[in-house]
């Protein structure tokens, strides 16, 4: 199960497979864990702080998205998926995360994935 929160062109998503962190059971039915979701809310609001305007200054507000994937929920491990309408800005996009991020946060890898349309279909209906 992966769950993903997004703020316009940054998102955050989780490769989590244990659903007893994500997912608590009452009464047979399935709901979101709040401690979960919080702190899927929180690395949104940490990776919107440092990035968006950022990234708008360098790239313009549009052709461009960000999928920060959080790959072990115990530790604060990313991998990080750049869409970028010019695939020549991707070696400036890859080290703006990696110099920017705070060192209690490990980005593992930045890839490039696509474009903005891509990243666009990315994003949960």
């Amino acid at each position: 199960m992966e769950k993903r929160i997004y703020n316009k062109r940054i998102a955050v998503g989780t490769t989590n497979d244990d659903p007893r962190e994500m997912i608590l059971y009452r009464n047979d039915e399935k709901k979101w864990n709040p401690h979960f979701m919080e702190r899927l809310n929180d690395y949104i609001l940490l990776f919107k702080d440092l990035f968006s305007d950022l990234l708008n200054d360098k790239l313009g507000t549009e052709g461009w998205g960000v999928w920060f994937i959080q790959f072990n929920p115990k530790t604060s491990s990313f991998i990080v998926d750049v869409y970028l309408n010019d695939i020549n800005k991707f070696q400036l996009v890859k080290q703006l995360i990696q110099d920017k991020t705070p060192t209690e946060i490990r980005i593992s890898d930045v890839f490039f994935k696509g474009n903005e349309t891509d990243f666009f279909a990315s994003l949960p209906k």
